[in-house]
């Protein structure tokens, strides 16, 4: 339980470090709609972590602090898609950003995953308090991506 609760709470830490990059060097027109949504994301991704290290100081796990044994321990490695950017350079424009909505819902949807087993490996240890925390987490999420992802893609694409 302890390695697959490190990786969920870093997913979320380095997503979360990603977004607010994102949030924080983003320039050009629909720059207030773009950066509110993203300071939405970071928010809510910040409350989540918050979330998970509290349960895992509860049961005694402990928490990955470093930004190196977060990544070490993270699936995600990086949001931008290089591909895309052969023949330009990313100057973090509006235009920039939007190419890459993809990768940051293909994100949310990566922690779902990691979320499920995580759910799953705490049903097999009858950690039930554990498992209660994460399912909370993973409706929390699923409702912030539904209601959030109709929004990016009905104002912003």
């Amino acid at each position: 339980m302890d390695k697959i609760l490190c990786e969920v709470l870093s997913n979320f830490k380095v997503f979360s470090m990603k977004v607010h990059s994102l949030h924080v060097t983003m320039t050009g027109d629909g720059f207030d709609a773009y950066h509110k949504f993203l300071g939405e994301i970071y928010s809510f991704l910040e409350d989540s972590t918050d979330s998970i290290m509290e349960n895992m100081e509860m049961i005694g796990i402990p928490t990955p602090t470093s930004l190196e044994e977060q990544i070490e321990e993270s699936g995600i490695k990086e949001l931008w898609d290089d591909s895309k950017w052969e023949d330009k350079e990313d100057d973090g424009s509006i235009e920039d950003w939007k190419a890459q909505m993809p990768v940051v819902e293909k994100w949310l949807l990566y922690i779902l995953d990691c979320l499920q087993d995580a759910i799953e490996k705490s049903g097999d240890e009858k950690d039930f308090v554990t498992q209660n925390d994460l399912i909370d987490l993973q409706k929390d999420i699923r409702k912030f991506s539904r209601k959030n992802t109709r929004m990016m893609w009905k104002r912003f694409l």
